[in-house]
C-alpha cells in the first residue's frame, strides 16, 4: 500500500510506502522524504496500485502550477490597476 502525500511546510507531494508514515491526526502524518527525515504531510490518497497514485500526483502537480500561474496574473492586474488609479489621481489633481 502507498500513500500519496502533500507536505505541509513546502506543499511538496511524494508518494511513499503508507507503512513508513505515522499518523499525528486526522490526514495529517509524519512522512519520510526520500533520506532526509520525517516531516509532518497531509494524506492525499491512499492505494496498493502506485502508478495510479503517480497520475493523480502529476494532475495535482499541474494544478499547482496553474494556480500560482493565476495568482501572479491577479498581481500584475492589480498592479496594474493600482498604477492607473494613481495616474488617473494625479491627473485630477494636476487640473
Amino acid at each position: 500500500m502507498y500513500s500519496l502525500v502533500k507536505f505541509v511546510d513546502d506543499g511538496i507531494y511524494y508518494i511513499t510506502p503508507s507503512k513508513s508514515t505515522t499518523l499525528i491526526e486526522g490526514t495529517l502524518v509524519w512522512a519520510p522524504y526520500k533520506r532526509m527525515g520525517y516531516y509532518e504531510a497531509n494524506v492525499i490518497a491512499t492505494n496498493s496500485d502506485k502508478p495510479i497514485l503517480t497520475q493523480l500526483m502529476q494532475k495535482k502537480k499541474k494544478e499547482q502550477v496553474t494556480n500560482v500561474n493565476i495568482e501572479e496574473k491577479v498581481n500584475v492586474l492589480q498592479m496594474e490597476l493600482k498604477n492607473k488609479e494613481k495616474a488617473q489621481a494625479r491627473f485630477i489633481n494636476q487640473n
